[in-house]
């Protein structure tokens, strides 16, 4: 059976410390870029690790809910196998999921399942948060454009979390803070949304493809083919950012092993601003 792994993506250009002036050009060209060195000096590069005890992430954690998306391992939330959404306190979450600190009932299931606390604000619940990425990033890249932030969002999770194409109604600001990378696809706005698979109302922004772009398998999704040689694709590092302009379509993959074979937890954290 022929998967779409054959072609090839488009790698992102990559900016070093994008000045203000070039960071504006990128958005108004609706041009998607790795962005390095610009969050460098965020403490929350150092304190918010598994060796740090995840910092303020875990000392500010007691009595906070938070939503936990879990699937199975390369399957995102629009596949129709295993999955579901819980609430669950934030300090049980990073005990169970990301620390290792409570053991499952159930040893045999978690392999096969990721536990995913995707876009949620929790810099609302924990202001403090915000002092651990600071500087000039908030106040002056992310007025680059009408000068709105929408929302903040935390992403973290296991080794094979899997996001599914998608678009978002803003610009998007991907910053990845763990040493274990992820892997962003994007096509371009004008892709013809015939070639995405798009699911009915009310999830009509996102794709049906239950897997991700290079294991979809062509014979039973052959439009995908055309969206495939327009895509354009980047392994994120720690310290590093990818700006992905509105209207781009994009999926996110928990996979890919850093410096020294890192395949675990994964830390994101990005903004949505015009």
């Amino acid at each position: 059976m022929r998967s779409s792994h054959i072609l090839r993506s488009i790698s992102l250009p990559t900016h070093h410390q994008p000045s203000l002036s070039s960071f504006s050009s990128l958005l108004s060209s609706s041009q998607p870029a790795l962005l390095t060195g610009l969050i460098s000096h965020w403490p929350a590069l150092d304190n918010w690790t598994v060796k740090n005890n995840l910092g303020r992430l875990r000392e500010r954690a007691s009595g906070i809910l938070v939503p936990v998306e879990w699937a199975q391992k390369g399957r995102g939330f629009m596949d129709e196998g295993e999955k579901g959404k819980t609430t669950m306190l934030l300090e049980t979450y990073l005990d169970a999921f990301i620390l290792d600190r409570i053991p499952s009932e159930d040893p045999t299931m978690l392999p096969n399942l990721t536990f995913y606390l995707a876009q949620h604000d929790l810099f609302d619940s924990i202001p403090e948060l915000l002092e651990d990425i600071p500087g000039p990033f908030l106040e002056d890249y992310l007025s680059a454009g009408k000068g709105e932030v929408w929302q903040k969002n935390i992403w973290l999770g296991p080794a094979g979390t899997f996001t599914p194409i998608h678009r978002d109604p803003y610009h998007n600001l991907f910053a990845h803070l763990s040493p274990s990378p992820k892997t962003i696809r994007l096509y371009p706005p004008t892709i013809p949304t015939s070639t995405l698979y798009l699911a009915p109302p009310p999830q009509h922004q996102t794709s049906r493809l239950p897997v991700s772009p290079p294991n979809v398998s062509l014979p039973d999704w052959p439009l995908f083919e055309e969206a495939r040689r327009e895509e354009r694709s980047v392994v994120i590092k720690k310290g590093e950012a990818v700006l992905i302009p509105e209207g781009w379509w994009h999926s996110v993959e928990g996979v890919g092993t850093g410096e020294g074979g890192e395949d675990s937890e994964r830390l994101s954290v990005n903004f949505w601003f015009r």
